[in-house]
């Protein structure tokens, strides 16, 4: 499921700048913060066919991506 798009320029991130991202999953609210600004909270119904079982995705169009120095927190 997609979550989350951000409409054409409405969020600024620069080609070649790092960024640190946080996502999280607690009590049926997933969150992401891009450099401690939140940019999505969704919060799950049942009508939903996600789970919280501690998985993320990504998804990138024609982008390289890497991700370095991930931490994860359970």
């Amino acid at each position: 499921n997609f979550l989350y798009t951000s409409e054409v320029g409405a969020l600024d991130f620069p080609i070649g700048s790092p960024m640190d991202i946080q996502l999280s999953s607690h009590r049926g609210v997933i969150r992401a913060v891009v450099n401690g600004n939140e940019v999505m909270r969704y919060r799950m119904s049942k009508k939903d066919r996600l789970s919280t079982n501690g998985r993320f995705g990504w998804y990138t169009e024609d982008a390289e991506v890497m991700f370095l120095d991930p931490i994860i927190i359970n």
